[in-house]
């Protein structure tokens, strides 16, 4: 549009837009993906990939796993709260995608680096996360010598905060998948630390040894 008055003629007061982004692998070898709300469309991919794991090869757990595909998270109005009250989880991992300040002129302050597997919180706005499903995670990655680090800033909030004060408690696990760009119509991850994230998750369902 030219102008307001050339604008009014495709849109109204209270239309919604969004920026056509197409999703893409580029890079060597597509080693690298690209697309518009990542954050979280990623962390819906994740769950995707684990759920078509455990039912190429089930097994015997002695719990059951429940997937939720919430709503809302970006603009504080969680879905998952719904979701926890409806399942009543004991524990939960939370998956979505966090930020990658690696640009030039950025200094040495970062959330998470990309290619060193996905990013568990510590802390952020929303949450204080139960140290002994962190160590979990990381003891389960060493063994499996899978690749995951710790977030480097107390920034954000997830659904996390949400799930964990639902009902009498709920003890909650943050992993993100590093992600430049975030929050913009082209954000960019690596491949490979999608593909390290959801084995972790894998194997820590599958090997659950959470005290």
């Amino acid at each position: 549009a030219k102008d307001r008055e050339d604008a009014k003629k495709y849109v109204s007061v209270g239309d919604y837009a969004t920026f056509a982004s197409d999703f893409v692998t580029f890079g060597k070898d597509g080693s690298m993906m690209k697309g518009k709300a990542l954050d979280d469309r990623a962390g819906c991919a994740l769950l995707i990939e684990i759920m078509r794991d455990l039912h190429r090869e089930p097994c015997n757990l002695p719990f059951d796993v429940c997937f939720a595909f919430t709503c809302c998270e970006e603009v504080g109005i969680s879905g998952a709260n719904v979701a926890a009250f409806g399942i009543q989880p004991d524990t939960a991992i939370i998956l979505e995608a966090t930020a990658v300040n690696d640009l030039p002129g950025a200094g040495r302050s970062f959330v998470s680096t990309q290619g060193e597997g996905g990013t568990l919180s510590l802390c952020d706005r929303g949450t204080i996360y139960d140290m002994g499903f962190i160590n979990y995670a990381r003891q389960t990655a060493e063994q499996k010598e899978l690749k995951v680090q710790l977030k480097q800033a107390f920034t954000g909030g997830t659904d996390a905060a949400h799930i964990q004060r639902s009902l009498s408690g709920v003890r909650v696990l943050g992993l993100s998948l590093p992600t430049r760009y975030i929050h913009s119509a082209s954000n960019v991850a690596l491949c490979e630390d999608f593909e390290q994230t959801y084995r972790l998750v894998v194997a820590m369902i599958r090997n659950w040894k959470l005290d």
